[in-house]
């Protein structure tokens, strides 16, 4: 698969290698009736969400981390006025 973005098409080679070494085929290679490919896209979808929530989460907390910090900065021009 081809990504406009390298660092997409580095994850996948990535992902692919991984598979590869861990399995011994790819994912093209495995037969349709080995796995129910709709409930394991599923779960890697609700992994997908939790790790977005969770990195919201993060900016959230480092955003309200940073505008302290801008507001601290700044009290000596709120005091000189």
């Amino acid at each position: 698969m081809n990504y406009s973005s390298p660092l997409a098409n580095a994850v996948h080679d990535s992902q692919q290698a991984f598979g590869l070494n861990k399995y011994g085929i790819t994912l093209d290679q495995v037969p349709d009736d080995k796995y129910d490919w709709q409930l394991m896209a599923l779960e890697e979808s609700v992994d997908m969400n939790q790790y977005l929530v969770r990195e919201l989460r993060r900016l959230k907390e480092e955003n309200e981390e940073l505008k302290k910090q801008l507001v601290e900065s700044n009290e000596w021009l709120v005091d000189s006025v």
